[in-house]
């Protein structure tokens, strides 16, 4: 996970799952599966995923998810 997005979650005081996928294969063929992108990031909030860091974007899925 990039550091801005870090950053960003731990501003908010938000938990987050960070997954090394240089030594999980399977989290790698996850994220590949989910995304497309062999890169990371690619943030996922419930069943939204963003193949990049977007600030906006993020607030935007952790809004909708909070407000379920």
């Amino acid at each position: 996970m990039c550091q801005e997005a870090k950053e960003f979650l731990g501003k908010k005081g938000l938990d987050f799952k960070e997954v090394d996928i240089l030594r999980d294969e399977e989290a790698r063929r996850e994220m590949l599966m989910l995304s497309g992108q062999h890169n990371p990031p690619v943030l996922k909030v419930n069943d939204y995923v963003m193949p990049t860091f977007d600030p906006g974007r993020l607030e935007e899925a952790l809004n909708n998810t909070m407000n379920r």
